[in-house]
């Protein structure tokens, strides 16, 4: 089973720099009944990782993804 990205991202920032992720909602656009949603994570450093999703589930994963895939543990 795959870990959660945004679990794993949390508890690498944790090791790394002591501190928590930040996450925000940053936009809504389309209808309502199909929105697509679009999140930043922000990490202890300062790093931003912006993308967008059919949910907000959705977008802070990839968003996760990417960091985790540009942080250096």
């Amino acid at each position: 089973m795959e870990l959660n990205p945004i679990i794993e991202l949390a508890d690498r920032c944790q090791k790394i720099f002591g501190a928590n992720i930040e996450t925000r909602v940053i936009g809504k656009d389309g209808p309502p009944h199909c929105p697509i949603i679009t999140v930043e994570i922000e990490l202890p450093n300062g790093t931003t990782y912006i993308a967008s999703g059919l949910n907000q589930k959705e977008a802070k994963q990839k968003a996760a993804r990417e960091a985790l895939g540009n942080l250096l543990l």
